[in-house]
């Protein structure tokens, strides 16, 4: 319709319907076997014409159930993965050639243990119009194998607000450390505790292989902690729990704070500065400056920076 300046209706609405062409279907089918050992899953996919281009995935049949329909889901996954492609630069033909496939292909995939999935599969064009009906393949994983792994940990250099913790294993089998206040695990079972670690606490991105050690920053001073340990692969655990408590020392008094300050191994991009505080307990802050820099310059940079922190 015509608008004027300020935004008046000059004349009546005009409206032309029109309809997108129907995606012809191509009616290619797939026959989806899964081979599973505990999480370990191969999964196998043919199709029944082998050079017609296809999308396959596997998700929870959970997650599957809360979509609108099997093809609901591809349709959204397929748009998602061509806007990333073209995100980076592709077109939209480079970006579906990235995410299908053809003929008879063997996915090997580690899934979460003990969980039920669905596989999925369709034909899709070019563009990455799905042009089949999608096939659906359900399936579920076994548990995981126990692991004879043993942990053991370790704190040291306690103060204040750090502590140096050592986690010390017997093979290269994947585990997790949690570290929390001990308030909130004195009353727990061990099955609870198992419980609240799987539901409050994103394991999979604390996943461990091997002996670590490694300082942990930022906690409250004279609060008991729980240091945790435990196996845990394909989303479950595969060993018993191992722990260790420890106290935080309650913080000194900086007033009239020393430090003894010694540098060593000096490179040109770099150097080793050992800081030992004097008393012990007491917090305190240090950072590198210029040798230019005057006393003012350098209290004007820390009452900046502690600014920004309030």
């Amino acid at each position: 319709f015509g608008i004027s300046d300020d935004g008046v209706p000059l004349t009546g609405l005009n409206t032309l319907t029109i309809k997108t062409a129907a995606v012809e279907m191509n009616g290619m089918t797939f026959s989806i076997s899964c081979d599973v050992d505990g999480p370990e899953v191969s999964a196998t996919v043919k199709p029944s014409i082998p050079d017609q281009t296809y999308v396959f995935t596997i998700i929870t049949t959970e997650a599957l159930h809360t979509a609108e329909s099997p093809e609901a889901y591809m349709e959204e996954m397929i748009s998602t993965q061509i806007s990333y492609g073209e995100a980076e630069g592709a077109s939209r033909e480079e970006a579906v050639s990235e995410i299908s496939w053809t003929g008879d292909q063997t996915f090997p995939v580690t899934l979460n243990a003990s969980t039920a999935y669905s596989a999925l599969a369709c034909s899709v064009t070019a563009e990455g119009l799905i042009n089949s009906d999608v096939a659906v393949h359900e399936f579920s994983t076994g548990p995981v194998k126990p692991s004879d792994n043993m942990i053991t940990l370790e704190v040291s250099s306690i103060n204040v607000n750090s502590v140096y913790l050592k986690a010390t294993v017997t093979n290269s089998d994947q585990y997790v450390i949690v570290l929390d206040e001990a308030k909130y695990w004195k009353d727990l079972s061990e099955e609870d505790a198992l419980v609240l670690l799987k539901s409050e606490f994103e394991l999979e991105n604390g996943i461990n292989s091997g002996s670590v050690e490694f300082p942990v920053e930022g906690l409250s001073e004279n609060t008991e902690y729980v240091a945790m340990a435990i196996g845990y692969y394909a989303g479950d655990f595969t060993t018993g729990l191992t722990s260790i408590t420890f106290c935080t020392l309650e913080a000194g008094d900086p007033t009239g704070m020393t430090f003894d300050i010694s540098v060593d191994e000096i490179t040109q991009s770099g150097v080793t500065i050992d800081i030992t505080g004097n008393p012990e307990n007491a917090l305190y802050y240090w950072n590198v400056c210029t040798a230019d820099m005057s006393s003012e310059e350098i209290r004007t940079e820390l009452d900046e920076l502690i600014d920004s922190y309030i």
